[in-house]
């Protein structure tokens, strides 16, 4: 098996063999383990054998029931339970790839699963957060699933009344408020001079309209705002026409909270042609390429957001191609550095250790919309 390793969620054989079994009762239970430490050890299973454990007594449903409990076991950091998402229109499905099997096994051919608990696959994937896929219809109606506990919630008025091509799009959550919300920056089809940029908490009964976004470039491969620390992000070149007040590429970042506008500055003297941004371990980065006698690809990561004096080479690639077009999604936990190119549809996996190239095998295509998913037990309020 390629780059096998333990997961960081593996319970320690040492006390693996006194975790209660599901049939016993609920006095059993609370005798074999301290309950701070049956707590830590719930708090690394997957969704699927939490929602199970629910029923072993009132005592784990009630703290397997508690938000603060989601929260913390969202906040635990492994890939066991992350997968590529993406949908499939044509055939009206949501399929994903497990990410710990694409890198363990790069030469075996895998199949994507098809995602369970959503009410209608007739959607595009707009945007992943916190366990909760963003999905937006043809009518540019918004809705909001977890699909690990079968959460869907309602659908949103549309948009705009107009015939309209979506420019710009992000998905995120106000911290500050406990609330998720969806930015479209739409473009009249009728009249290309005429757009509006909207935005739709979960929660409410209609989309606000806020300032337009700036009169800005971005690269069709860069249309989704990248969420971190309460903004979305896009990478924008200006065009002179009162844009960006930089004469290079910037950062455009929407707070979510405040709904509003500022720019977010690239590393400086970077040199290189920028690509895209990516999220990783919570900071923003940005991938760059350089052509010299090879192919460099790097990519930088702001390790305090905001704070253009916090960039940092986060890993140089050599030999690369496209560099410009591929996205770092996560490292595991033996350096094995996973990237998408979602404009080829192409998975790459990179060793830090070896500097070797793997390629896993997809049967399935991934889609444009192609987005990171962790299962999760969050519960939104909307």
């Amino acid at each position: 098996m390629f780059l096998h390793h333990p997961p960081n969620d593996t319970v320690p054989t040492s006390i693996s063999h006194r975790i209660p079994s599901p049939l016993l009762p609920e006095k059993l239970a609370g005798e074999f383990l301290p309950e701070d430490l049956v707590t830590e050890i719930l708090l690394r299973l997957p969704v699927k054998s939490l929602l199970q454990f629910k029923r072993v007594c009132k005592s784990w449903k009630t703290l397997i029931s508690d938000p603060q409990f989601a929260n913390t076991h969202l906040q635990i950091k492994t890939t066991n339970h992350q997968q590529l998402v993406f949908s499939v229109l044509e055939e009206s499905r949501i399929l994903s790839y497990p990410l710990n099997s694409l890198c363990e096994n790069p030469s075996t051919p895998h199949k994507p699963a098809t995602f369970t608990g959503i009410a209608n696959h007739d959607y595009l994937i707009i945007g992943s957060c916190n366990g909760l896929l963003c999905l937006l219809d043809s009518d540019q109606r918004v809705r909001m699933c977890n699909p690990s506990i079968r959460f869907n919630s309602e659908k949103s008025p549309q948009a705009v009344s107009f015939s309209s091509n979506i420019k710009h799009h992000g998905f995120g959550y106000d911290e500050v408020n406990n609330k998720y919300k969806v930015l479209l920056v739409l473009l009249n089809r009728n009249n290309s001079s005429q757009s509006l940029t909207k935005i739709y908490t979960f929660g409410d009964d209609s989309w606000k309209t806020i300032q337009d976004f700036p009169p800005t470039r971005i690269r069709p491969f860069r249309l989704l705002g990248k969420f971190v620390s309460g903004t979305l992000n896009w990478i924008v070149e200006n065009e002179n026409d009162g844009g960006v007040s930089s004469n290079q590429s910037v950062i455009l970042s929407f707070d979510l909270e405040k709904e509003t506008y500022s720019e977010v500055l690239l590393p400086r003297n970077a040199g290189g042609s920028v690509g895209a941004l990516y999220v990783l371990n919570n900071c923003l980065g940005a991938c760059y390429s350089y052509v010299a006698k090879d192919i460099q690809w790097v990519a930088w990561l702001m390790k305090d957001y905001g704070d253009v004096e916090s960039w940092i080479k986060f890993v140089i690639i050599p030999n690369l191609k496209p560099a410009s077009f591929v996205e770092p999604q996560f490292v595991s936990g033996n350096g094995v550095v996973l990237l998408v190119s979602r404009l080829f549809s192409q998975v790459v996996l990179y060793s830090l250790n070896s500097g070797e190239f793997y390629y896993p095998s997809l049967t399935i295509n991934l889609g444009m919309d192609l987005h990171v998913h962790r299962e999760s037990l969050v519960l939104p309020r909307c």
